[in-house]
C-alpha cells in the first residue's frame, strides 16, 4: 500500500495552486481527493475531474490537469522505494487515462460516427425532399393545366352560346363538349380528394346491395365512345351473376372506370378488354377476377415499380395527374384485393385484382307464372356471353320466355299469337336496340300498344348511348338489366323509373341553399321528371322555417354550408317545429367525417355536390313509392 507523506502533501497542494486559478481550501480538496485516490483507491476525484473538464470546454485546460497529474504521477514514482509501490501508481495512472480520456476518446469516436450518420441522413432527406418538391411542382403544373383546359374550354363554349348564331346540331355538339369538360373536372377534382383522404387515413367503403352486371355494363358503356374514336376494339367476357352483392358500387365502379380509362388512353391499335368471371364460389360467397388488358404501348421495368405511387405518370406526354392508379390500388385494398399488374415495353398491359364479394339469395319463384320476350338483332353485340346466359336463366326459371333475333319475325309472331282468343300478353318486352332502327323500334312499340292486347306489358329498351327520344318505351336503359329489375317492378307499371308523366297533385318538395344557380339546377332536375310536383325554393334558411311550419313536405333538399345559419343548425330547429319528412343535406364537402354528422343530426342520405340528375329522379322515387312518405 502506498502512503502520502506530508512532504508530498505539500507539494501536490503548491503544485496545483501554482498550476490552477484555485484557492488554497480548493487547491486542499484537489490534493485530498488525489490522496484518497492514490492510498485507498477511492475513484471519486475521477467524476470530479470528468466534470471540471466537461463544463470548462477548454483544450488549454485540459492539457494543464493532463500536464498536472503526469507530473504528480512522476514525483510520487520517483519517491517510491519498493517496485510493488511503483507497479501501483504506474497501475493508478494508466486507470486514471483510460478513465478519463481513454473513455472520452471512444465518445469522441462515436459522436464522430453519429455526425457522419447524421450528415449522411441529412443529405438523403435533403434530396428526397428536394424530388417530392419537384414531384408537388409538377403535381401542381399537371392540376393546374388540367383545370385551366377544362374550365377554357367550359368558359369558350359558354361565350360561343351566349353570342348565339349557331346551328341546332352545333348547339348539341357545344353543349356535349362542355359535359366532357364539366366530367373532366369533376374526376379531377374528385381524384385529389380521394388522394387526400387516403393520406390521412379517412377513406371509408360504403356497403350496401347492389348488381354487379349492372356496375360492369356502365363502366363499358362510359368508356365505349372514347375507344371508338380512337378506332379501338372494346371486348368483353362477362359472367352471370343472378344475385346481387353486398359492397361499395360506386367504388367498384370507380376503379373499373380507372383501369379501362386507362388502357384506352395508352393504346393506339388494337384492343381493350374487360374479363369478370367467378373464381371460387360457395353459398355464401363469390370470388370473382376482375380484369382489365390493352394491345397498347406497355411499361417499362423502371417505370413499372412506381406505377401505383401517387403523382407518376409513366407517360407524361398525355393528360391527367396520375393519381388513379394510385387511388385504385388504395380502394382495392380496402375492399381487400391486391391490385397487380404484368406489363413490358411495346407489349401491352394486364390489371388485375380478386374481391370476395358477400351473396344475396334471391327468391325466383315471382317469375315462375310470368312471360318473357326479348328481341335483339345484334349477333356480335358487346356483352353477348352475358346476355345468353342471361335469357337461359328465364328460360329455365319463368313459365314462357322467347327471344327473337329478327324484328319480322317478331312482329309475324305477335300479330299471330294476338288473334288467338286465349292470348295472354307477355308480362314484358325487353328489346336492344340496334344501331340505326331507333325510328322503326319506337313506331314498332307504339303500334304494339295501340293494338290493345299490351296494356299490362312493359315495354323495356336496352339501348347504348343513343341521343334519339324515344317516346313510346316505359324504360329505357344504357345496360342489360339485372334480374333484380324484373322481380322488384313486374307488377308495378308506375315504379320511379318510367319514363312518362306520373300525377303527383299533393307531392311537395322544400329546397334550401344560398346560393341561387344551385336552386336552379336541382328544380330543372326535378321538373325534368316530375313536372306536377311542387318545388318551394329558398335561399333565406329563416325563409325555410317559415315555409316548413305552413306546409307540409315529402322531401327537403338542405345545404348544410350557408353563411347566415348552417344546415346543421337549421336541421335542429326544423325538428323543434314537427316531425322531419326525408331530408338530403346537399354539400361539396366529401369526407367522412362529414358524412358521420350529416347522418348523426337525423339527415336521411347526403348528395354531394355537383348533383347528379340520377342521383335526384331514383330518390323522389323512391319516396313516391314508400307509401310511408304520403
Amino acid at each position: 500500500m502506498i502512503k502520502i507523506s506530508k512532504e508530498e502533501e505539500n507539494y501536490i497542494e503548491k503544485y496545483i495552486i501554482d498550476n490552477f486559478t484555485v484557492n488554497n481550501r480548493e487547491a486542499k480538496e484537489w490534493t485530498d481527493g488525489i490522496k484518497q485516490l492514490i492510498e485507498n483507491d477511492i475513484k471519486d476525484i475521477y467524476s470530479e475531474i470528468q466534470c471540471i473538464s466537461y463544463f470548462r470546454k477548454d483544450i488549454d485546460f485540459n492539457l494543464k490537469i493532463i500536464n498536472a497529474i503526469l507530473n504528480i504521477y512522476i514525483y510520487l514514482y520517483d519517491r517510491q522505494k519498493s517496485n510493488s509501490s511503483k507497479d501501483r501508481l504506474k497501475e493508478l495512472f494508466l486507470d486514471f487515462h483510460i478513465e478519463i480520456y481513454g473513455k472520452k476518446l471512444l465518445e469522441f469516436k462515436h459522436l464522430q460516427r453519429r455526425e457522419i450518420i447524421k450528415q449522411n441522413l441529412l443529405k438523403h432527406l435533403t434530396q428526397k425532399l428536394q424530388k417530392m418538391l419537384d414531384s408537388q411542382t409538377l403535381m401542381l403544373a399537371s392540376i393546374s393545366h388540367d383545370m385551366r383546359t377544362s374550365l377554357n374550354t367550359i368558359n369558350g363554349y359558354i361565350t360561343i352560346l351566349k353570342e348565339g348564331n349557331y346551328s341546332k346540331s352545333d348547339e348539341l355538339k357545344y353543349i356535349n363538349r362542355l359535359n366532357d369538360a364539366s366530367n373532366s373536372l369533376n374526376t379531377l377534382i374528385q381524384d385529389i380528394l380521394d388522394a387526400t383522404k387516403i393520406s390521412i387515413g379517412d377513406i371509408n367503403l360504403n356497403i350496401s346491395k347492389f348488381w354487379l352486371g349492372e356496375i360492369v355494363m356502365k363502366s363499358i358503356n362510359s368508356v365505349i365512345n372514347i375507344a371508338k374514336k380512337k378506332e379501338l376494339k372494346i371486348k368483353s367476357s362477362i359472367d352471370f351473376f343472378p344475385y346481387p352483392f353486398y359492397g361499395d358500387e360506386q367504388r367498384l365502379l370507380q376503379v373499373l372506370l380507372n383501369l379501362l380509362t386507362n388502357a384506352i388512353k395508352f393504346t393506339n391499335k388494337g384492343e381493350v378488354s374487360l374479363r369478370v368471371d367467378i373464381v371460387e364460389d360457395n353459398d355464401e360467397f363469390s370470388k370473382i377476377l376482375f380484369e382489365v388488358r390493352d394491345t397498347g404501348i406497355g411499361i417499362s421495368k423502371d417505370d413499372i415499380d412506381n406505377i401505383f405511387n401517387p403523382f407518376i405518370k409513366y407517360n407524361k406526354s398525355l393528360e391527367g395527374v396520375g393519381l388513379g392508379l394510385y387511388i385504385s390500388k388504395n380502394i382495392i385494398s380496402k375492399m381487400g384485393g391486391v391490385l397487380k399488374v404484368k406489363s413490358s415495353k411495346n407489349s401491352g398491359t394486364t390489371f388485375s385484382f380478386e374481391l370476395s364479394l358477400k351473396k344475396d339469395r334471391l327468391d325466383f319463384n315471382i317469375l315462375n307464372s310470368k312471360k318473357f320476350y326479348f328481341l335483339n338483332e345484334n349477333k356480335n353485340c358487346l356483352n353477348r356471353e352475358f346476355y345468353d346466359k342471361r335469357i337461359d336463366h328465364f328460360r329455365d326459371n319463368s313459365k314462357d320466355t322467347h327471344f327473337f333475333a329478327n324484328e319480322n319475325r317478331f312482329i309475324t309472331y305477335l300479330i299471330d299469337k294476338i288473334q288467338r282468343d286465349d292470348y295472354i300478353a307477355p308480362n314484358t318486352i325487353t328489346i336492344t336496340l340496334r344501331d340505326g332502327k331507333e325510328r322503326e323500334y319506337d313506331a314498332m312499340v307504339s303500334y304494339l300498344k295501340s293494338t290493345g292486347f299490351f296494356n299490362n306489358t312493359l315495354f323495356i329498351l336496352e339501348k347504348n348511348n343513343s341521343n334519339f327520344n324515344f317516346k313510346n318505351f316505359d324504360h329505357i336503359f344504357e345496360y342489360y338489366l339485372d334480374i333484380f329489375f324484373y322481380i322488384k317492378n313486374i307488377d308495378n307499371k308506375n315504379s320511379p323509373n318510367i319514363l312518362q308523366s306520373i300525377k303527383m297533385s299533393n307531392f311537395k318538395i322544400l329546397a334550401v341553399d344560398d346560393i341561387e344557380s344551385n336552386l336552379d339546377i336541382l328544380n330543372l332536375f326535378i321538373k325534368k321528371y316530375y313536372p306536377e310536383i311542387e318545388v318551394d325554393i329558398v335561399t333565406d334558411p329563416f325563409k325555410a322555417i317559415e315555409y316548413f311550419s305552413k306546409n307540409d313536405y315529402n322531401i327537403i333538399f338542405l345545404d348544410i354550408k350557408m353563411p347566415i345559419m348552417s344546415g346543421f343548425e337549421l336541421i335542429e330547429k326544423l325538428k323543434s317545429i314537427k316531425r322531419l319528412p326525408k331530408i338530403y343535406a346537399l354539400t361539396a364537402d366529401a369526407y367522412r367525417k362529414t358524412y358521420d354528422k350529416v347522418i348523426e343530426l337525423g339527415f336521411d342520405d347526403l348528395i354531394q355536390k355537383p348533383i347528379k340528375l340520377e342521383k335526384i329522379k331514383y330518390l323522389i322515387g323512391e319516396v313516391l313509392n314508400d307509401r310511408r312518405y304520403h
